[in-house]
């Protein structure tokens, strides 16, 4: 390819990338086809789905300290999107032919016990939401073998990336957009 064709292009190969990196990185594993050994793939969605609920729980549980409604009519979204993704999770779980994650199985993250102020369930929010961005990314470039599964958690780890970035908005603290990393991005950010 030539030096002008490539520049022109680049910038579309820059937003597709991420993607398509996702898509090609490593072998595919259907789960249904015969003798594939989706052990691996079923355990991760497992741990994600198990994530998910915890979430839920866990906005659901600090939803009592919330005194904006700004704040709570955010949570009450972001709660909605990890049911969403719970279903996301839980398809792929009995695509490859496992036992889906039942969402009452499972408790709020013990840290919502320390939870007691707006400031306080906001924090442990920007917690979960970085946590479950930065397991999804590993998961979905690395360590998933079946590409519905990869690219599925490579577009919920995008959703939860949003929303650490405007939970820290929300405590009137910028995140590092600028930076040129997903560490860069939760830098400065101390966990609950």
């Amino acid at each position: 390819m030539d030096r002008k064709a490539f520049l022109k292009r680049a910038p579309l190969l820059g937003i597709a990338g991420g993607l398509g990196f996702t898509a090609t990185a490593c072998s595919t594993t259907t789960g249904t086809d015969g003798g594939n050994d989706v052990t691996g793939d079923l355990e991760i969605l497992t741990n994600a789905a198990e994530r998910e609920c915890v979430a839920i729980a866990t906005y659901t549980a600090a939803a009592g300290v919330l005194e904006t409604q700004a704040v709570l009519d955010t949570a009450i979204y972001y709660r909605g999107h990890h049911s969403e993704h719970l279903e996301i999770f839980n398809n792929l779980i009995v695509d490859l032919n496992g036992e889906p994650v039942i969402e009452s199985d499972y408790e709020a993250d013990p840290r919502v016990a320390d939870v007691s102020s707006e400031e306080d369930a906001v924090l442990l929010a920007m917690s979960l939401e970085i946590d479950a961005a930065q397991s999804y990314f590993q998961d979905s470039v690395t360590n998933l073998t079946n590409n519905s599964a990869r690219q599925a958690m490579g577009s919920i780890y995008s959703v939860e990336v949003a929303h650490f970035v405007t939970l820290k908005a929300a405590l009137g603290q910028q995140p590092n957009i600028t930076g040129a990393t997903f560490v860069e991005l939760s830098q400065d950010f101390t966990r609950f």
